[in-house]
């Protein structure tokens, strides 16, 4: 990156702020091929010119069609911070639903030294790219109190390039910190066990068409790539629409995949999970989902397909703890061959030991409607539906 000093940045802002005084936005347009002294040849060169400071002006990068599959950054450990929305978006649009098409997208690069640090913002949106979130051994990825976070059209690609973790990591996660309002719309979240996406006292969280690839290569950890923590909002709602999960065939690990706690309404709707062979687990009581601590839960369209789950110890699929009311429906479970129990509803915690950080009670209310198992084996520990 070319050496700036403070005072040129604040040339810099200063230009941007008042030599431009009848816009209240600026789009800073990337174009590796373009010539243009109007254009610039990589984000980070864009984001130079204004750095963190987004006090004066709404600011767009647009990613030209040209920076298909490159890899872009924000320059040395960014920090956005300001009193104006922050946009990068891709000019092209092109469809996301497998693996591959992540490649069609600019890669969005965060991790040692391009660690992430955003605070304040009326809102930050990250458009059609390939979010690339490296283990930092020093530092988090935090997306701090702005007030909506959307991402549209995405990958999130929560895997390691070196399929090892840095010497030193201690964990440091990618967050949703705080948001108001976190919005998802067309993401596709690649998984290999080491990291998670971690969504933390979040008020209101929309999910639309979400599919969670594990890849082939991935550890078997304690941690929940994907989590949802609250504790501020006794009233928070979760809406997760079109929830696809889909195993590697070559893989036989049972992972722990999404756990969600502390919240006042989760609706599901259209969740899908196939294709796995789920074999093997280090852990002591495995799932693939685990939602603690709500007062109300709806779950409206499961389709469970093509899936071995034989693990020799107690493991779950999906377990639901604490939950005041809870309501599932539309149900079909095909080809499934399991020893495990497929669906646990507890008034306690029986995954750890946990507390409800809001004031609840036990599980008073369990509605099961429209339930189709076709083709299917349970055995040995096996339960359908287990109430404890």
């Amino acid at each position: 990156m070319k050496a700036k000093t403070k005072f040129g940045r604040l040339i810099a802002i200063f230009c941007l702020s008042f030599c431009l005084p009848f816009t209240a936005s600026y789009e800073f347009i990337v174009d590796p091929t373009s010539s243009s002294p109007n254009e610039f040849r990589s984000l980070e060169e864009a984001f130079s010119q204004v750095g963190w400071y987004l006090y004066y002006l709404e600011v767009t990068f647009t990613l030209a069609s040209s920076c298909a599959g490159t890899t872009q950054t924000l320059g040395d450990d960014p920090i956005l911070f300001g009193y104006y929305p922050f946009t990068i978006k891709f000019e092209e649009n092109p469809p996301l639903s497998q693996e591959s098409d992540c490649f069609l997208l600019p890669r969005l690069a965060f991790g040692p030294g391009t660690t992430l640090y955003a605070q304040s913002l009326p809102k930050m949106t990250l458009q059609g790219v390939n979010i690339q979130f490296i283990a930092d051994p020093a530092y988090t990825s935090l997306i701090y109190e702005v007030n909506e976070v959307e991402f549209t059209n995405v990958c999130f690609n929560n895997s390691e390039p070196s399929r090892s973790l840095p010497e030193g990591y201690m964990g440091y996660d990618f967050y949703i910190y705080q948001a108001s309002k976190f919005t998802v719309t067309n993401m596709i979240f690649l998984n290999d066990g080491y990291k998670r996406f971690f969504i933390y006292n979040t008020k209101e969280t929309l999910i639309t068409n979400l599919v969670f690839i594990q890849l082939p290569w991935a550890k078997q950890t304690s941690n929940n790539p994907m989590t949802y923590y609250n504790v501020a909002f006794p009233d928070s709602t979760i809406n997760i629409t079109s929830f696809s999960i889909m195993c590697d065939p070559t893989s036989d690990l049972a992972p722990n995949l999404v756990w969600i706690r502390g919240f006042g309404t989760a609706t599901i709707s259209d969740m899908s999970i196939s294709e796995c062979n789920l074999q093997r687990s280090s852990l002591n009581k495995p799932f693939l989902f685990n939602i603690q601590c709500g007062k109300h839960l709806s779950i409206n369209g499961l389709s469970i397909r093509n899936i071995k789950h034989r693990i020799p110890f107690i493991a779950t699929l999906i377990i639901i703890e604490k939950i005041l009311s809870v309501k599932l429906s539309n149900i079909d479970i095909s080809n499934v061959v399991t020893d495990a129990v497929f669906l646990k509803i507890a008034d306690h915690c029986v995954t750890a030991l946990c507390y409800c950080d809001f004031d609840q009670s036990s599980t008073v209310s369990v509605e099961v409607t429209n339930w189709k198992i076709t083709h299917s084996q349970f055995f040995n520990l096996s339960i359908m539906l287990s109430e404890l």
